[in-house]
């Protein structure tokens, strides 16, 4: 059978059995009003060898937002190295980081990093800076591949609070989307795949989302068979 010849309606009605969401839960991300200035850092290899990988943090390119007081951080590795990664949270108004961790690099793709299971806490109103860097030579971090973006923890406005209680878990992501709420609308979308890692339409749904922060090649990525 042809989905695409069906009507609409039909056609979401047959697909929801299979994906657990229809068309009315699109994921539509808008930015937050406020710093939209840029705050994103790429992570490419130029000048480097070819086998570094590219890397990415998983933020549109300003201050992005949460209401989770240990959200989880994602970030993007090409291919798979045995270069030390290491993952790095700081706050603006001390020196020392957050957070420093190795983070492993076996595997290609979308990568988590829980902030709930370091027992660490944001506080509300700070906007946190966090990066990834790949060392190619320890001895010339110089040469580091590094990406980079900011994170900072607001309190649910009123509205949002009513919104997510009346929300079914595939409806969570567009929700928080709408509001502006990135990294809780990335992990609605990130968590489901935990449990069903081949389910193409949950990564096709997250790749969209993706696109639209500007994460084209993780986008891409996401796609693939």
């Amino acid at each position: 059978m042809n989905v695409r010849l069906l009507p609409i309606a039909l056609a979401a009605a047959l697909l929801a059995p299979v994906t657990g969401w229809t068309q009315s839960d699109a994921v539509q991300y808008r930015p937050p009003a406020g710093d939209l200035a840029p705050r994103r850092v790429g992570g490419s290899a130029r000048g480097l060898p070819e086998a570094m990988p590219v890397i990415a943090v998983l933020v549109p390119d300003h201050l992005a937002l949460t209401v989770s007081e240990r959200p989880t951080l994602y970030w993007y590795l090409s291919r798979p190295t045995t270069a030390r990664i290491e993952l790095v949270v700081v706050d603006p108004r001390d020196a020392r980081p957050v957070v420093e961790a190795v983070v492993a690099g076996e595997r290609a793709g979308i990568q988590a990093f829980s902030l709930a299971e370091r027992g660490v806490g944001l506080e509300p109103g700070v906007a946190y800076e966090w990066s990834v860097a790949v060392v190619a030579d320890p001895a010339q971090r110089s040469r580091d591949v590094v990406a980079g973006g900011a994170v900072q923890r607001v309190e649910p406005s009123a509205v949002l609070r009513g919104r997510l209680a009346g929300a079914g878990e595939g409806e969570r992501a567009a929700v928080l989307a709408a509001e502006g709420i990135w990294y809780d609308a990335l992990a609605a979308l990130s968590e489901p795949l935990a449990a069903r890692p081949g389910d193409a339409s949950l990564r096709a749904r997250r790749a969209a989302v993706l696109e639209q922060a500007g994460l084209a090649e993780v986008a891409a990525f996401e796609r693939r068979p």
